[in-house]
């Protein structure tokens, strides 16, 4: 996932357990990832990747339990 996030300068959407999450590159420097109103602002994707933001966990750690996966 890490890797595709910095190969990509496309939103990023996916669900899990219930929620809708947006990842938002405005460019390689500023990262935003959404979910309803919640906004945060990253300047890279490791913490996007780390923080345990999704109900708890780290992106790194639910990867492969994402559903609803698309690149706009």
């Amino acid at each position: 996932m890490k890797a595709e996030l910095e190969s990509r300068l496309h939103d990023v959407m996916f669900d899990y357990k219930g929620d809708h999450y947006v990842i938002v590159p405005e460019n390689r420097r500023d990262w935003y990832v959404c979910c309803g109103e919640d906004i945060k602002h990253y300047t890279s994707v490791d913490p996007i990747m780390n923080e345990k933001i999704y109900h708890g966990k780290s992106l790194a750690e639910i990867a492969d339990k994402l559903y609803n996966i698309e690149y706009a």
